[in-house]
């Protein structure tokens, strides 16, 4: 490849498969590029929503995630710059990224359980994916996930972090007591 031209994503997508992986190989390193909605402040749904499209490779879910965050159409995504769309895209990643070890660093507990982890609980409820969120915080009430789904993810991610203060802190109540 002798030059890079910057296609509207409209034009690249219609290209050879061998330019379209070159391209797609050197692209991965544009430099991010703010999007208009932080990721963090959209709904629930949406954050869920991008974290599955990311891993999903569909290319048309990268579509929609763009569109989600530049509060745009798709039609209006196919008429970027593919510089602008995957500098986009690679900010959508990177704070995909920060939202995954911030839910890592703040919300799993410290006080491991033993006997939750001795028949595999955690394992066993990961393929629930955000409804274990959901339930938590509908209190089982599945009448309540709609509200939840549409709830911004800072709102969320703030009161699970306080669910989960609370709960050490019972636990480290419960620990004084015992000891005296």
């Amino acid at each position: 490849m002798n030059e890079i031209k910057n296609y509207k994503l409209k034009d690249f997508v219609i290209q050879d498969e061998q330019t379209i992986i070159d391209y797609v190989n050197l692209l991965q390193y544009v430099e991010p590029i703010p999007t208009t909605k932080e990721v963090f402040h959209l709904k629930l749904k949406h954050v869920d929503f991008i974290k599955e499209a990311l891993t999903d490779n569909n290319d048309l879910m990268l579509i929609k995630i763009i569109a989600l965050v530049q509060g745009i159409t798709e039609i209006k995504v196919f008429e970027m710059p593919i510089t602008l769309f995957f500098g986009l895209l690679n900010s959508v990643k990177e704070q995909i990224k920060i939202i995954a070890k911030a839910e890592q660093n703040t919300l799993a507990s410290d006080i491991p359980n033993m006997k939750w982890e001795s028949v595999n609980g955690s394992e066993r409820m990961n393929k629930f994916g955000i409804y274990n969120v959901l339930d938590n915080l509908a209190d089982g009430d599945i009448l309540k996930y709609e509200s939840i789904l549409n709830l911004s993810y800072a709102d969320v991610f703030t009161k699970l972090r306080m669910n989960k203060v609370k709960e050490d802190l019972t636990n480290e109540m419960n620990k004084i007591k015992t000891n005296v």
